[in-house]
């Protein structure tokens, strides 16, 4: 209890990282963290809310989760085809195929103007292997861009 109730006090004002070995809880942490937020945000009527988990095991499931996180948000399939075509989707490869690195940060861009709807907003990033590869791809902390939620690293 007293680790949720200092995750939602540093809420906005920091990115959080969750850090331990496997198997101590971390997943179960976020998941509630995460599922308060919601329900809190209901109960206030805080208008709306949305809470999304990214995978970032590698940069490749991350790029996956961005083209989720950007289709459920409403980014247009128009504005996604070109991405989707370069990941992987059954067509020959190109030599203009974009790195997952590149597909991260279009992505973004895609999905920074969509966050700017919702009252509050966190995003659980599961399965961090290696901080320092994926950190640059996630919302700044007290972004302009990315106002009103938080990133919730779990490594």
């Amino acid at each position: 209890m007293r680790i949720k109730n200092k995750l939602e006090e540093l809420y906005n004002e920091s990115t959080i990282y969750l850090s331990g070995i496997p198997g101590c809880g971390k997943s179960q942490i976020a998941c509630q963290v995460g599922q308060e937020l919601y329900e809190k945000s209901l109960r206030e009527d805080q208008g709306l809310t949305f809470v999304s988990t990214l995978n970032a095991e590698t940069l490749d499931s991350l790029a996956d989760s961005c083209f989720n996180l950007a289709k459920q948000l409403g980014v247009t399939e128009y504005a996604l085809t070109n991405l989707a075509r370069d990941r992987g989707g059954g067509g020959a490869a190109t030599s203009t195929k974009v790195d997952s690195s590149e597909k991260i940060q279009h992505l973004m861009r895609f999905i920074s103007p969509k966050v700017k709807q919702f009252s509050a907003w966190l995003i659980i990033v599961d399965n961090v292997v290696d901080l320092s590869l994926v950190r640059s791809y996630l919302p700044p902390t007290a972004s302009e861009e990315w106002v009103h939620g938080q990133v919730l690293d779990r490594y």
